[in-house]
């Protein structure tokens, strides 16, 4: 299993250093479906979405993440070997409300959707 130490995350080729985690959802690629005699399966379109927490800068300007549309997002993950997440036609989908963490930031959670989805 890779550790992650760090993540930096590249939108549209702007760099975001504002960024406390990174998780990416489980993938699903065919679902079950239930037949007289016996179960059966269908292939699905892989949904690629990801969450990001993103902590709310103070002091400067916020970015505006309603205008990404089809973007392309990068997640470089510092782990054992190295990788990157590439994310395109991405499209933000929600903007969770602001929270507070432990090291007193104010954090959201943000939803992105992409078509296509390369491990590098």
């Amino acid at each position: 299993m890779a550790r992650v130490s760090r993540c930096k995350i590249f939108i549209n080729g702007a760099q975001n250093t504002d960024l406390k985690s990174f998780k990416s959802n489980s993938r699903v690629v065919a679902k079950t479906v239930m037949l007289m005699h016996k179960t059966d399966y269908f292939n699905v379109t892989p949904e690629n979405v990801f969450t990001i927490d993103y902590a709310v800068p103070s002091g400067k300007t916020e970015f505006d993440f309603d205008s990404v549309l089809d973007g392309t997002a990068t997640i470089n993950v510092a782990k054992d070997g190295g990788g990157s997440y590439l994310f395109s036609n991405c499209r933000c989908l929600e903007i969770g409300e602001e929270t507070m963490d432990n090291e007193n930031e104010l954090v959201k959670t943000i939803t992105i959707f992409a078509e296509d989805r390369v491990d590098e």
